[in-house]
């Protein structure tokens, strides 16, 4: 996806320096939007790719930041509408792809805390669970999905990371 395809779909501005910043080779601009939003609204501030994960070709979390309670790591997650999923040929279902989210966030986590990880060396890790900042944003998701996606995720997640939600209620 191109910086113009990213202006069209932003639901803010940012410079294309800012952008180019961010940008993935793998595709996933649709988490550079959602980094710079909360950058923008100043949730979090200097997101940034991680240089040890790059440099040693290990996919780690999005992004580091510094986040508003001290996190220092930020996880995004982009689930879609049932519509959306439909047409790509997947099952629709809301609440399955809520929990799976949820599911695979509290997996993702363990992973990376699991010492006998042997990624961990390659990648800057969080002191603690606590640092990792975990967003879900819902804006591919229709306003009438919405409250079912997030309470899917939340019972995947079954406790076990506090979340960020945003573009929850309606899409800015």
């Amino acid at each position: 996806m191109g910086y113009r395809e990213v202006l069209r779909q932003a639901r803010f501005s940012c410079s294309f320096d800012r952008f180019v910043a961010l940008a993935s080779e793998g595709g996933e601009s649709t988490n550079d939007i959602s980094a710079l939003q909360l950058e923008v609204d100043g949730i979090v501030s200097n997101v940034r790719r991680d240089p040890r994960a790059e440099a040693n070709g290990v996919k780690s979390f999005d992004y580091l930041a510094d986040g508003p309670n001290g996190e220092t790591h930020l996880e995004i997650k982009g689930p879609v509408g049932s519509e959306i999923k439909k047409a790509a040929g997947l099952g629709p279902s809301v609440t399955k792809q809520g929990k799976k989210l949820g599911f695979k966030i509290k997996n993702q986590l363990n992973y990376w805390f699991n010492p006998e990880n042997t990624d961990r060396p390659k990648v800057t890790l969080p002191e603690n669970r606590s640092k990792v900042l975990v967003v879900n944003d819902l804006f591919d998701v229709p306003v009438s999905e919405k409250q079912q996606m997030e309470s899917s995720i939340k019972v995947g997640l079954k406790g076990a990371h506090p979340i960020l939600f945003i573009n929850n209620r309606i899409n800015r």
